[in-house]
């Protein structure tokens, strides 16, 4: 699995999380009708599984980073060190490479990487 789609997966799992958080408070204002009991155990469970989850993506992505990261930096060197001209479509790989980078780590930036968690689900 490349990084884009890793990424892509990260904002899936953050849309489920900011979607069973609401479910978890109307959970909240049904605890008073026995159902909420439920409905809140059932998506804190499902919850810690989609954080879990995500903690995992973040660490492969921070290394998928990384190695991206250090490519570019050898790509960068080699281009600087030859001092010859770069092909067309070779420059528009790098290029296009570059943008895919700089748009994951823009999303990681502004992503909410962390949850708040209720003490009892930890």
């Amino acid at each position: 699995m490349g990084l884009s789609e890793k990424v892509q997966e990260l904002q899936q799992i953050s849309q489920s999380i900011i979607s069973l958080q609401n479910i978890r408070n109307i959970g909240y204002l049904l605890i008073p009708i026995i159902i909420g009991i439920f409905v809140v155990i059932l998506v804190n469970k499902k919850l810690k599984q989609l954080i879990d989850r995500r903690h995992i993506i973040v660490q492969e992505i921070e290394y998928d980073t990384q190695v991206t990261f250090n490519q570019l930096s050898k790509w960068q060197r080699s281009i600087i060190e030859s001092n010859t001209y770069l092909i067309y479509h070779k420059k528009a790989d790098y290029l296009d490479k570059c943008d895919i980078f700089l748009r994951n780590i823009a999303f990681l930036g502004s992503d909410k990487l962390t949850v708040d968690l209720p003490f009892f689900i930890s």
